[in-house]
């Protein structure tokens, strides 16, 4: 019932979301909440919240429209992130609170690559 809950709110934002711009920068600001919400939970029940928060946020970030310099690079990140929190939320059904807060830190590390990736340093640019 839960996941069926889940896919009718992801339909029903989808639609909502595909009748307003996406603004990334809000919306990325919401993950970080999210992100350390879910990073400094004593507990499965503390972190269920935010992992189901931050998994709405990326569906909200993939319907956005994006420069296509970057647009590849923003969907392909945003169905990694979506992957790692798949295996976050797996332990969390499986009441594994190491295993979550492990898959949480490769989500940490995606969101770090990525960051880098978008916004490359002036000497990145000048050197490759």
């Amino acid at each position: 019932m839960k996941k069926f809950t889940f896919l009718l709110f992801t339909l029903i934002m989808s639609f909502a979301v595909q009748a307003q711009e996406v603004d990334l920068s809000a919306t990325m600001k919401k993950m970080k909440f999210e992100f350390k919400q879910a990073a400094q939970a004593k507990s499965i029940g503390e972190m269920k919240l935010p992992v189901e928060n931050l998994r709405e946020l990326i569906v909200v970030s993939e319907s956005g429209n994006y420069p296509k310099e970057k647009q590849a690079l923003y969907l392909e990140g945003f169905a990694k992130l979506s992957l790692a929190l798949d295996k976050v939320q797996s332990n969390i059904d499986d009441n594994d609170f190491a295993g979550a807060q492990s898959a949480l830190r490769q989500v940490d590390e995606l969101r770090v690559d990525y960051h880098k990736r978008r916004n490359p340093s002036i000497w990145q640019k000048i050197f490759g």
